[in-house]
């Protein structure tokens, strides 16, 4: 199911359902019924470029009540096999701690989850992490800087760019500065990807905003 082709996102997966079409006599299509994913993959798309394929968990669900192209969903997915050194997530933590900067800077697994909500072809797009192998005391400081970025979906988007594009976390004062900093920070990529990745052409706009 491809379900944004300019940007080349999709969906593969295998399921069951109780789906119902309906064509009426002008030839217009319904349908009606819910499809439940067993196992598959969305292929998420960043600027047309970046790619990631994030496996969807069991029981996601795709829901059709009249045209084909009105579906809803809700979909879980997650992003496998991701390492990164938390160092730059957590330095505002670890900094007066040798101990615990000196463990920051060392590659842990790195759970990037992905909720796809909404209309088929305009789905909410939200990202949460996860530090599932942290010593307590990381996990904790990982807790706490978690619970202040999943109020404001815009900057935890920010560290996901970080880890999608650079398979690392971007450091806190990168991130918290103005948007002419940031590009400048991404001076490597070609230009035209940070535009697109700040004005929305490819369904991660609100990244900056």
């Amino acid at each position: 199911m491809i379900f944004d082709e300019n940007a080349g996102d999709n969906i593969k997966s295998h399921g069951t359902g109780d789906i119902h079409f309906n064509i009426s006599r002008a030839g217009s299509v319904t349908m009606d019924g819910e499809y439940r994913i067993e196992q598959g993959d969305y292929l998420f798309t960043l600027a047309n470029i970046f790619t990631k394929n994030f496996s969807i968990k069991p029981g996601g669900t795709i829901r059709w009540n009249g045209s084909p192209f009105d579906a809803v969903l809700d979909i879980d997915a997650q992003y496998k096999d991701l390492n990164a050194a938390p160092y730059n997530f957590l330095a505002e933590y670890v900094d007066k701690d040798e101990s615990a900067k000196t463990e920051s800077q060392k590659l842990t697994s790195v759970e990037l989850s992905l909720k796809l909500n909404g209309a088929l072809l305009k789905p909410d797009i939200n990202f949460d992490l996860n530090f599932p192998q942290l010593n307590n005391t990381l996990k904790g400081y990982s807790e706490s800087k978690l619970r202040i970025l999943r109020q404001d979906q815009n900057e935890l988007n920010k560290q996901v760019f970080g880890l999608i594009v650079f398979n690392a976390f971007l450091p806190s004062d990168i991130v918290n500065n103005d948007h002419g900093n940031l590009t400048r920070v991404f001076g490597r990529l070609p230009l035209g990807i940070i535009k697109v990745c700040r004005h929305g052409d490819d369904g991660f706009g609100h990244l900056f905003t």
